[in-house]
């Protein structure tokens, strides 16, 4: 798949389309899944047609830093969020700070993290679970915040959680999925 890196703004080289928002997700996203749900917008339209298309991540060349600093309350919640998600997500505190950096709305991406990592809390001190098993958790949760889950559920590379498994993970995640918006150039 090569580099994948993520930004607001982000060219995808092969399609002419824009990502906007969310950057942090679209890296692992596709190192978990393969694949970044999204939703198209015209230009300069604020409305995404609501329609899901699947986009190849390796695809996506880097933006720009979009907010040079990070309040002090942002970045505390960043902290728990990587603390609490530091097994199963490759990346640094800083490498993450740097993403949050990069979204066009990183409050609104901080609140869905916290999402994701309520969700994973949650589901994971219900049973004792493996490397693994925590993994495919956090990638059933990943792909939940941004597609519905019958979508999610199509496009999951699990290693080891059954589909079942998957949907009860999903149940913990109790917000509207929000697709990548891309628009095209």
């Amino acid at each position: 798949m090569g580099v994948v890196y993520k930004a607001e703004d982000t060219k995808l080289k092969r399609t002419g389309m824009l990502i906007r928002g969310q950057g942090i997700s679209i890296v692992l996203l596709a190192l978990l899944t393969g694949v970044v749900p999204a939703c198209q917008t015209q230009p300069g339209n604020k409305q995404n047609s609501g329609d899901l298309h699947w986009i190849d991540p390796g695809s996506v060349e880097p933006g720009p830093v979009r907010h040079p600093e990070l309040s002090a309350n942002q970045l505390e919640r960043l902290r728990k969020i990587h603390r609490t998600l530091v097994e199963v997500d490759p990346s640094s505190f800083e490498k993450m700070v740097d993403d949050f950096k990069r979204d066009l709305d990183p409050e609104r991406e901080i609140l869905i993290w916290e999402q994701i990592a309520s969700a994973y809390e949650s589901y994971c001190s219900t049973t004792s679970l493996t490397l693994a098993e925590k993994r495919d958790v956090f990638r059933v949760l990943l792909i939940r915040s941004r597609a519905p889950e019958d979508e999610a559920l199509k496009r999951l590379r699990l290693d080891v959680l059954t589909p079942a498994e998957a949907r009860r993970v999903m149940r913990y995640y109790k917000w509207v999925p929000s697709p990548i918006e891309v628009e095209r150039e």
